[in-house]
């Protein structure tokens, strides 16, 4: 099995020295690598097919991902998707070379009389 984004964070977390305290299921605490932290201000939440991240001291997420060599596109399962609406329109998520999400839209090919 894939290792999940949630999972992904907490091992990049440990593997960098910080306490990570499990909370429930897809919930952890954990003192942010983003700055000197003795007490865990990092919350950690994973949710369908990604994970939350929020430091409670105020630092940027980008700057605590970096701290960890981990970057937005980490904050998911998978790194791209490809989302399909009923109007027919067809949008795929994917990132960038600098890890900026991105939103690629095409309408899709109706079916004859339809």
């Amino acid at each position: 099995m894939n290792e999940t984004a949630y999972e992904r964070e907490i091992r990049r977390l440990r593997e960098h020295g910080c306490k990570v305290v499990q909370r429930d299921g897809q919930h952890a605490e954990s003192t942010c690598p983003g700055h000197e932290d003795s007490s865990p201000s990092f919350s950690v939440t994973g949710i369908a097919g990604q994970v939350l991240v929020h430091c409670h001291a105020g630092c940027d997420y980008l700057d605590a991902l970096a701290a960890i060599e981990l970057t937005p596109a980490d904050l998911y399962d998978e790194r791209s998707a490809t989302y399909r609406y009923d109007d027919g329109r067809v949008v795929r998520r994917y990132f960038d070379d600098r890890g900026k999400k991105r939103f690629a839209k095409r309408l899709g090919v109706k079916a004859a009389g339809g």
